[in-house]
């Protein structure tokens, strides 16, 4: 039987999952793998993504947006960061209240600022042809950084012995 919490394949008649999801009640209780209780909760690196997620990113997008006329004076840019930005804090409020959709949601977050980098990086390169190189050099930078950090958040969601006692189990 898969968990459907971890996707750990159980015994059949397996009660309850090395995650610590019950199969009879479909509720999480405590994992039989928490080996060091210290790495447990919302606390480390996991607090200062979600305090990044629901504070930090989002100030700085609307400050950013603010200082640029460019984006000050583009109202669907106006729109597309406060979306980004409500997506950034609903993810990070659904990790630090570690919530049981929180890494599916996460997963989407992830996925959406990589799709995000990627069209940023082709507007990039269609932008050099179009106006002076800084601007599109600037431009490639921030996307590029974009991407690593994802990368280094992914592989760290991917990893982390906190998320896994957490959660119940990690991002992939």
């Amino acid at each position: 039987m898969d968990c459907p919490n971890c996707r750990l394949v159980n015994p059949p008649d397996a009660e309850r999952c090395d995650c610590g999801y019950d199969f009879p009640t479909a509720t999480r209780k405590e994992p039989y793998t928490n080996n060091d209780p210290s790495l447990s909760g919302v606390g480390g690196w996991l607090l200062f993504f979600c305090i990044s997620l629901t504070i930090l990113d989002p100030l700085y997008s609307v400050i950013q947006a603010i200082g640029d006329p460019r984006i000050s004076q583009n109202g669907l840019a106006i729109v597309m960061i406060l979306c980004i930005a409500g997506f950034s804090i609903y993810t990070g409020f659904l990790l630090r209240k570690v919530r049981p959709d929180a890494l599916k949601v996460l997963k989407g977050y992830f996925i959406f600022l990589f799709a995000l980098a990627c069209i940023g990086i082709l507007g990039s390169f269609a932008v050099s042809f179009t106006t002076d190189t800084l601007t599109a050099i600037e431009s490639l930078a921030t996307q590029a950084a974009r991407l690593v950090s994802v990368a280094i958040w992914a592989l760290y969601f991917k990893k982390s012995r906190r998320v896994r006692n957490t959660f119940g189990r990690n991002l992939f």
